[in-house]
């Protein structure tokens, strides 16, 4: 049976091998949220040429096990970054998005579909009313949009 990671005082083995693949995950996460969705997509690229790259040295090599650590790692962050890049994306591109960089003001018309729930919570008990989106006028500065269907 063979181990990874570091000794803790009562004499169990830490367990760090989902360590590199955390870490990945957050990273390539916040590269997607502070650089864009571009950024995202770069980080999913050279994470893929990087783990192609360690399966090469890991078929050469002799420590295969910490390869394999290091190429999930590498997969499951390119697969955030595919994931935060596309999120991103349709943020960037929403409708909304420009009229809220003019500093407009948008009205919705809903229409309650269900009855009040009440929901408990840790920051305090709410009331959730499930509705449907009829119409969005958007207003920005010097500019008006409305619609009396969804268009998004």
């Amino acid at each position: 049976m063979t181990t990874s990671g570091a000794p803790v005082p009562d004499g169990r083995v830490l367990d760090l091998r989902l360590l590199p693949s955390a870490g990945m995950c957050w990273g390539a996460t916040l590269v997607g949220i502070e650089l864009g969705w571009r950024a995202a997509l770069w980080t999913a690229v050279g994470a893929l040429a990087a783990a192609a790259t360690a399966v090469v040295v890991a078929i050469a090599g002799t420590r295969r096990a910490l390869a394999g650590v290091l190429i999930a790692a590498l997969l499951i962050g390119a697969g955030f970054a595919v994931a935060v890049a596309a999120r991103e994306r349709a943020v960037a591109e929403h409708p909304l998005t420009a009229v809220a960089s003019r500093r407009g003001h948008v009205s919705l018309t809903v229409v309650p579909v269900d009855d009040p729930r009440h929901v408990r919570s840790p920051a305090g008990d709410t009331v959730m009313v499930r509705a449907s989106l009829r119409s969005i006028d958007a207003r920005g500065p010097g500019r008006a949009d409305s619609s009396s269907a969804v268009p998004w």
